[in-house]
Order: structure tokens, then C-alpha cells, then sequence
């Protein structure tokens, strides 16, 4: 099959190679008549007939007139020629239509392929850039992964370029600036120290700018070597796409942050609502969101968890806001019918954030924190793995600074009767895995709770 590496005039070898295959196919002889413009009609054979000889030609991709001449008495005869002709030019013309069609479906196999590599690589950074995560973590990713798909030397996230020597070339799409630009060892070596202080790199580089939430100027920079491939076209929409995902990851992170912020002086506000009506009381609520959240970490639970698990630890008594002062402040022992009404606070609290969605994944801890492990608790008496994990830490955090703390009408128990009281109710009033993971970092949680106590008292009960 005939080769086509270049369609254009110039390639002597390839001309050669056209001659020896008509010749091959019609035994005829074949030169070079002229040369002219690419033409449409590419390897249809023409013919001119005198009263002595035949001329017979095709024109080559490259526009090269390839054809001879041939007498009237020659052999093969007149009629054979045109014939032989006829059947080369047609193999070679369908030669051509199938190599078309090869490079066709390479070109398109090729651009499907590098569309493909460009969409995961942006799957792969829309992945690490959760809002929820950490922005030092899920730019380290993103950069790592920029670095890898761009086959580059490093990627950086920079408020500085390296010194702008020998820019190539600089454009903005009114959203953006991209800049392109290489540096060499020559130029380096007669300036080697940046204006800001840094080692100018010798290399390749291509920059987008990033625009942050607090108006930092910042650069999305990818290094390669001096002599590495150079940036395309489509590296730059990469990582312009990059750039555009990162921004909307620093927006949103920054939003979020504002939220929580919001969220949680919103909070303090309620929980400082409740410690007012009540000073024996007060920090409760705070000692059982540290207590709690201590706990979730040593469970292992992502700090997302951790942070839900402290601030439902602040709001599990914002129920209370509906007891009457006279029961919740009653110095004395109250009632059964006064303490069905205190029982009433986790479904008030409970009905007190259902119209807010910001607080719908708190609620768990708030309405159940009084249910007990063996299905005696209260509002709903669930019982076992029905009781959210939430709730179950937060019962043992509870439980521990209501007895531990002072009331109207008792001093606080010793830490130490605390731990054995806890460890009685094992499986019954609360969750076992809980409180054996209380009990493996007792001193620990006995030092976050003091911390937190409002009076401070100095561990007098620790034995």
C-alpha cells in the first residue's frame, strides 16, 4: 500500500516511490512532467492522443504530473495503456481515500483522547475540592494532579511570577490573564536573582491568573523543562478550567466559613439565652459540646462529624427555653407531673430547629440525648443502634457533667464516683462502646471538662 506521509511538494523520495508504483502497476514508464497546484482531481488519469503517439498523465497529491508517452505500434496497444492506466490510478485513488480516512479517525481517535484526559483530570480536582475540605490539602491536590496531566516539572499557586523574561505571549478573555513565557540558561546566567528575591528557574512556563475571595493577586504557574514539549493550545483552556474550578472552591470554602461563623454565634446567643434563666446551669452546655466532641474524635469520626457532634452538644438543652422558671429553677425535688414537663425539652428543642435546614443534621443530637441504651429513655424510648451515634455520645457527655457539676439541691459527685456510676450503667443506661472509649481517655476528658468549668474547681475528686 502506497505511503502518504506528506502531501506537499518537496519529498523527492516520495516521488520516487509514486513513479516505481505506476510503473510496478502498468509496466508503462512514468516522469515528472510538471509540477502545479494541488489539484482536485487527484490521481485521474488523463489522456491526449496524436496521430503517432499516446499521452497518458496523473497529478499526485502533492500536484506532481507524472506520465510519458507511447507510439501507436508499441505493445501493449493503445486501448491496453489507457486501461492500465485507468486501474492504477483507481488503486492508488482508493489508497488515498482509505489513508484520508485513517488520518481522519487518528485525528479524531486524538482529540476524543486528549478531551478525555482533560475531563478526568477536571473530575479528579472537582472530587478533591469539597467545600468541606481543608484548603491547603485540596490545592495540594489539585496541584499534584495538574503536574501529572500536564507532564510537568512543578505546578505552584503563587501571589509572584518568576521574572517575566523573553514573554512570548500575553492574553486575557476579559475573565483572566494567561501568560506564556520561557527563560534560559544563557539569560539566567547574566541575571540569576529574581527582583523579589527568588532563583529565576530556566524552563517553560504557562500562568493563569487565579482570583481569590480576599483579593489576593495569585498565579496557577506550571514549570516544564527548557527542552520538554511545549504548551498547546489546549493546556492553556486546561488549565484555565483549573483555575476557574479553584476559584469556585475558595469562594464557596470561604462562604461556608461565613455560614459556620454565622451559625455559631447564632448559637452561643441561644445557649447564653438559656445559662441566663439559670446560673446553676450555666456552661453546661459548653462542657458537654467539649466533652462530646473529644469523644467523637476518639471515635475516629471525621472533624466535619466532630464539629456537627460539639455544636448539637451546645444546643441539646435549647429546649429548656419552654420549661417554666418555676420547674427548671425549683431547688427542691420536683414532681412527676414537673418532671414530665422537664422530659418535654429534647422534643421542644427538637421543634424549635425543624423550620431551620442549617440545623437539621443537629437535631439527632438534640431530641434523642435522653434515650437510654436499652430502650428506657425518653421521648421515643429507642433503644440499641436506633439511637444515632450523635445522641449516644452526647448521652455519656451529658450524664458526666450533670453529675459531676453542682445543683440547687446537691454538690457535685467526685469524678471518681462519676467514672464507676457510668461504668454501672454500661449497656443499660448508655451505649458500651462509648463508655469503654470514655474510660480509655478518662484523665484526658477529666482535663477538657475542668478547662470548661465554669467555677474551676480544682480536681479535689480525682483518684
Amino acid at each position: 500500500m502506497m505511503s502518504y506521509p506528506d502531501l506537499t511538494w518537496g519529498d523527492p523520495w516520495q516521488l520516487v516511490t509514486w513513479v516505481k508504483q505506476l510503473e510496478e502497476l502498468t509496466g508503462l514508464a512514468f516522469g515528472l512532467l510538471e509540477v502545479i497546484p494541488p489539484p482536485s482531481s487527484v490521481w485521474k488519469p488523463e489522456f491526449r492522443e496524436t496521430s503517432s503517439t499516446l499521452c497518458y498523465q496523473v497529478t499526485t497529491p502533492a500536484g506532481e504530473v507524472l506520465g510519458g508517452t507511447l507510439p501507436r505500434e508499441s505493445s501493449p496497444g493503445w486501448a491496453t495503456a489507457r486501461r492500465l492506466v485507468s486501474l492504477a490510478s483507481g488503486q492508488l485513488r482508493a489508497e488515498l481515500a482509505e489513508h484520508t480516512l485513517r488520518r481522519d479517525v487518528h485525528e479524531v481517535t486524538s482529540h476524543t483522547l486528549e478531551l478525555y484526559e482533560q475531563v478526568s483530570t477536571l473530575h479528579q480536582i472537582v472530587e478533591s475540592l469539597s467545600p468541606t475540605s481543608d484548603p491547603t490539602a485540596a490545592t495540594e491536590s489539585l496541584l499534584r494532579t495538574l503536574t501529572e496531566s500536564l507532564a510537568a516539572r512543578d505546578c505552584d499557586l503563587t501571589p509572584l511570577l518568576p521574572r517575566q523574561r523573553y514573554v512570548r505571549s500575553t492574553e486575557s478573555d476579559g475573565v483572566r490573564r494567561t501568560m506564556l513565557w520561557r527563560t534560559g540558561e544563557a539569560e539566567n546566567r547574566s541575571a540569576t536573582e529574581d527582583p523579589a528575591g527568588g532563583n529565576i528557574a530556566s524552563g517553560q512556563f504557562l500562568a493563569v491568573e487565579v482570583h481569590r475571595p480576599d483579593g489576593q493577586p495569585s498565579w496557577l504557574t506550571v514549570h516544564r523543562d527548557l527542552h520538554a514539549e511545549e504548551f498547546l493550545s489546549q493546556d492553556g483552556l486546561l488549565l484555565g478550567s483549573a483555575a476557574t474550578l479553584l476559584e469556585s472552591y475558595l469562594n464557596n470554602h470561604a462562604l461556608l466559613q461565613e455560614k459556620d461563623a454565622l451559625l455559631l454565634g447564632f448559637v452561643r446567643s441561644l445557649v447564653t439565652t438559656l445559662d441566663a434563666r439559670d446560673h446553676y446551669t450555666c456552661g453546661h452546655s459548653e462542657r458537654v459540646a467539649a466533652v462530646a466532641a473529644l469523644l467523637a474524635s476518639r471515635h475516629g469520626l471525621p472533624e466535619s462529624e466532630v464539629q456537627k457532634i460539639h455544636t448539637s452538644g451546645l444546643l441539646h438543652d435549647i429546649g429548656k427555653i419552654g420549661i417554666e422558671d418555676a420547674v427548671l429553677r425549683k431547688p427542691g425535688k420536683l414532681t412527676e407531673q414537673e418532671w414530665r414537663e422537664v422530659q418535654r425539652h429534647p422534643v421542644i428543642g427538637d421543634e424549635i430547629l425543624a423550620p431551620l435546614d442549617a440545623f437539621a443534621d443537629l437535631r439527632p443530637g438534640v431530641r434523642f440525648h435522653h434515650e437510654a441504651w436499652d430502650g428506657s429513655g425518653y421521648p421515643d424510648g429507642l433503644a440499641n443502634d436506633a439511637i444515632p451515634l450523635m445522641a449516644r455520645i452526647l448521652a455519656v457527655a451529658d450524664a458526666f457533667d450533670a453529675m459531676a457539676s453542682d445543683r440547687p439541691y446537691r454538690e457535685g459527685m467526685p469524678l471518681a464516683k462519676v467514672s464507676q456510676i457510668l461504668l454501672q450503667g454500661r449497656g443499660e443506661q448508655w451505649c458500651p462502646d462509648t463508655i469503654d472509649l470514655f474510660h480509655r481517655h478518662r484523665d484526658q476528658i477529666i482535663n477538657t471538662w475542668l478547662s470548661h468549668h465554669s467555677r474551676n474547681r480544682e480536681a479535689r475528686e480525682m483518684a
